[in-house]
């Protein structure tokens, strides 16, 4: 089996019909592409940089300028991506000034949402904490938008609907992007990406009763993405927010007992062992899918006990004790997946997922149905040479596939790559 084959495959059996809900956390990326000395000279605006390196430039709650270009720089400096808290909107405005950024969707129910209706799905149904003009400058117009606006104008002041809230800062690295420490210039090994956030709504996530009530309602084919756990920041709105999670999962499967929801991870960079096992103990038994990262996955097998066990091995007994009928990692190499899903099922939504994610990458930005044809033309040769190994049975039902991507395409950005994976998957599972 090679991927071309289920590439084309995924994008002519899509099931337009379907419909497909997607909660609950969504914001505004101020995306900085840096490259060449596009950070360097940041920093010699801004008038800092950090003395030397050491641990102590990773602080995740940033309250000043000098404390952002620390905490960029320690990623860049090391080679990967991360996540921070900003605790002022004054940070967001001095970075939307200083640099040369753009706006897009971010969060990953918003990006997945996004993708799928560039896709032509018409059903798509998003669920965003608020919605402004801001917002809908940055999503598709056939997405239907719910929104509990309302709810945060009591509880913040009307302005919240006017002004810029829920605004992500991305740093988006290029290799060979130039930056200080010191007396020394360095240059970035690889590309990633840092995202500072500023959340007033998503860290205190409240669902609208308009999109309980529409995802309740019976349809004929339905799937569900849950996300969003790791915006709370307090220990006791997350127990609020999981708890009204598993009665509305515990409804949708009376009216939907055959339809697939899914769990997109995420980092959690404060408590995460705390946090991981309160969405794992209470959120995983009642999905049927968990999805994540190479990074949240290490987090996710040390947090649960099982960072002594290989890649599939850690799947599989994550897989086998909440009952979950797929857990998978998404890599830039592969798509390592423990499944009890049919076995062209899960490779047509893996495969669905590649397309969109590398089509994302090559692109730099959310494409339709007649660009992901020209972007499978253009690779054919390249896809047609990635064979797909026969999948390894494990037992109790359970396959583990390893689907190779389309690493090695040219890239315009690595952002939002696993959330186009994730939109992938919900046409299919």
């Amino acid at each position: 089996m090679n991927l071309y084959q289920f590439l084309k495959k995924s994008l002519q059996e899509i099931r337009w019909e379907r419909s497909i809900f997607c909660g609950y956390s969504g914001n505004l990326d101020w995306v900085v592409s840096l490259q060449n000395d596009q950070f360097l000279r940041f920093e010699e605006k801004m008038g800092f940089w950090p003395d030397s390196f050491s641990k102590n430039l990773c602080i995740p709650e940033i309250y000043t300028i000098p404390e952002l270009i620390n905490y960029v720089t320690y990623f860049m400096h090391t080679a990967s991506g991360g996540e921070g808290d900003l605790k002022k909107m004054d940070l967001v405005e001095v970075v939307m000034q200083s640099t040369s950024g753009y706006f897009s969707i971010g969060g990953t129910g918003a990006q997945a949402a996004n993708f799928l209706a560039h896709l032509g799905l018409s059903h798509v149904h998003l669920h965003l904490p608020i919605y402004n003009a801001y917002f809908a400058q940055v999503l598709h117009p056939n997405l239907h938008v719910y929104h509990n606006t309302s709810f945060y104008a009591k509880e913040m002041g009307k302005e919240i609907v006017s002004s810029l809230s829920e605004v992500h800062c991305i740093f988006d690295y290029a290799m060979g992007t130039l930056y200080r420490i010191g007396n020394k210039v360095f240059k970035t090994r690889r590309s990633d990406r840092i995202i500072l956030s500023y959340d007033r709504c998503n860290s205190n996530l409240h669902i609208s009763e308009a999109f309980k009530k529409e995802l309740l309602k019976p349809k004929k084919e339905i799937s569900f993405l849950v996300s969003g756990f790791n915006s709370l920041r307090k220990t006791e709105d997350l127990s609020r927010f999981v708890k009204e999670n598993q009665l509305i999962i515990e409804q949708f499967r009376k009216t939907h007992p055959k339809a697939s929801i899914c769990v997109e991870e995420a980092h959690y960079w404060d408590k995460e062992k705390e946090r991981i096992e309160t969405v794992a103990k209470n959120i995983y038994p009642m999905v049927d899918s968990v999805s994540m990262n190479v990074r949240e996955f290490q987090t996710i097998r040390r947090c649960l006990g099982f960072q002594n066990r290989d890649p599939v091995e850690a799947l599989y007994a994550i897989a086998s004790k909440y009952g979950i009928r797929r857990v998978g990692v998404h890599s830039g190499e592969n798509c390592l997946v423990v499944s009890a899903y049919p076995l062209e099922q899960e490779i047509l939504a893996d495969s669905l997922g590649i397309l969109l994610s590398g089509a994302k990458a090559y692109y730099g930005r959310f494409v339709g149905r007649e660009e992901l044809e020209k972007f499978l033309v253009t690779f054919c040769d390249f896809a047609c040479s990635k064979e797909i190994p026969v999948p390894k049975p494990l037992g109790r039902g359970y396959q583990a596939f390893t689907i190779p991507t389309l690493k090695g395409i040219p890239i315009v950005s690595t952002l939002g790559l696993g959330d186009a994976f994730a939109a992938g998957l919900l046409v299919y599972l």
